[in-house]
């Protein structure tokens, strides 16, 4: 669809007089075939915590600072990508 269609969509759906309800429903529609394309994570799949993320952001800034302040030395950035 062009941009002026979806326009035109957009401008025909505005001037629906959609309830809450209704426009929940029509979202819900929308975004059904979005939603069924995103993976679902197996139990397999390693997914970090929130907690295990904050951890690593905070050992990061650690490591941040130390190396601003000259008693760290940083890795090369092959080293830090081999590490991902």
């Amino acid at each position: 669809m062009n941009t002026v269609a979806m326009n035109n969509l957009w401008t025909y759906l505005q001037g629906l007089s959609l309830t809450a309800k209704n426009k929940k429903w029509l979202s819900e529609r929308l975004l059904e075939p979005v939603r069924a394309s995103v993976k679902v994570a197996d139990a397999d799949d390693s997914v970090m915590t929130e907690d295990e993320v904050w951890e690593g952001m905070k050992t990061g800034f650690q490591e941040m600072k130390l190396i601003k302040n000259g008693k760290l030395k940083a890795r090369d950035a092959w080293e830090f990508m081999n590490d991902l």
